[in-house]
């Protein structure tokens, strides 16, 4: 249970007044969506609000019944509200189907199992939905737009390194003189491109840690919103594999510039004029 309304401590308390006798309390799971907007003019009900259900048997008749949520699942598949069929029955006059779950043994592919029980209670109005297929269509769903996403991510880092190397290779332009003050006093070519080096590689870091740091402060936020279905976790090897794979690429790009750096002549770095 995501959320109570007020004088409910625990989850027991909650089912106990819905599955009471004569008791208009639902509970809401987050995985449903309120498109008209219950009374507080959200999407989705706050625990303790008042909505009001309607039933049309015919095209001239509109029953409707309020019933109060007294809290709210944090549901993903199994959306809609829950009730009691006692309540469905009082207010509207209809009855409830039936719900159930069937476990099948190790190494029993659960699809051919929802064919054959479809099949054979298809009389009854049987419907079967096999749950594991249908995690795995929805997980599959998800990792192609995650896989999409990550793609342009990477193109931006792609972009972001190359924008680092040409500013390199215009930091060097224009500080020549400077690098030909170095050479005067007695810098070598190796301490220079160390300089150059240590420059970059400080600016790729800190982005590379801003990044970080936001991606993870944004996934913890996603990760513990209301609905989300989701444990936040840090993938610590992804993350050092994103930061060496970024900080060479940085180094790789401004390799070039860095060295050209430390070729310069100093009389040449002096007689420079922009």
């Amino acid at each position: 249970m995501a959320l109570m309304a007020n004088g409910y401590k625990t989850a027991t308390d909650v089912w106990k007044s819905v599955t009471t006798t004569n008791s208009s309390n639902v509970v809401w799971s987050f995985g449903s969506v309120n498109f008209n907007g219950p009374p507080t003019s959200s999407r989705t009900p706050a625990a303790g609000d008042l909505i009001q259900l309607y039933y049309a048997p015919n095209n001239t008749t509109v029953l409707s019944k309020n019933v109060t949520v007294v809290g709210l699942l944090n549901g993903v598949f199994f959306n809609g509200i829950v009730g009691t069929g006692q309540l469905l029955k009082n207010s509207f006059g209809v009855g409830t189907g039936q719900l159930g779950f069937v476990k099948v043994y190790n190494g029993v592919d659960p699809t051919s199992v929802s064919n054959i029980l479809k099949k054979d209670f298809a009389h009854l109005g049987m419907q079967t939905i096999p749950v594991a297929a249908l995690v795995g269509t929805f997980i599959q769903i998800g990792q192609s737009f995650l896989g999409i996403f990550e793609a342009f991510l990477a193109l931006g880092l792609v972009v972001g390194i190359a924008g680092l190397g040409i500013i390199s290779i215009r930091s060097v332009v224009e500080r020549r003189k400077e690098i030909g003050v170095l050479r005067a006093i007695g810098y070598r070519k190796n301490m220079v491109l160390a300089a150059f080096l240590l420059e970059n590689s400080y600016v790729a870091l800190l982005g590379i840690l801003i990044g970080i740091v936001l991606g993870i402060d944004l996934g913890y936020a996603i990760a513990t919103s209301p609905g989300s279905g989701l444990s936040f976790v840090i993938p610590w090897v992804s993350l050092l594999e994103i930061i060496a794979f970024s900080y060479g690429l940085a180094v790789l790009a401004t390799l070039s510039s860095s060295r050209r750096a430390a070729r310069i002549p100093p009389a040449e770095a002096l007689r420079y004029t922009e």
